[in-house]
């Protein structure tokens, strides 16, 4: 008996990915402009996105690390990263925690 066929993105990554977008239905309610404000003035990706959004609302590096499948280090990074890209300037991940949390 021949394996199933590997379909390029399995269920369980579209149900993530449909989780996610009803979560930011659900948040656009609340954040209302964010998601636009950070699209509009930077070119961010939709996991860049994710982490600003999570930031926003308060999750720590380790859980937002458990929602995005990365070690809480690596979303340190990422945070450092994102400050840099979205004003230009070096920065700490607090520093980008500061900005997001101020839009």
């Amino acid at each position: 008996m021949s394996a199933p066929k590997r379909l390029p993105w399995s269920r369980a990554v579209w149900q993530c990915q449909a989780e996610w977008l009803q979560a930011e239905e659900e948040l656009g309610c609340i954040l209302v402009g964010f998601k636009e404000a950070l699209y509009s003035a930077h070119n961010i990706s939709e996991h860049e996105y994710r982490i600003c959004l999570l930031v926003k609302m308060g999750f720590s590096n380790k859980e937002i690390g458990i929602l995005i499948c990365r070690a809480a280090n690596a979303v340190s990074l990422a945070r450092k990263r994102l400050y840099k890209k979205l004003t230009g300037r070096d920065g700490t991940a607090s520093d980008f925690d500061d900005l997001i949390k101020s839009l």
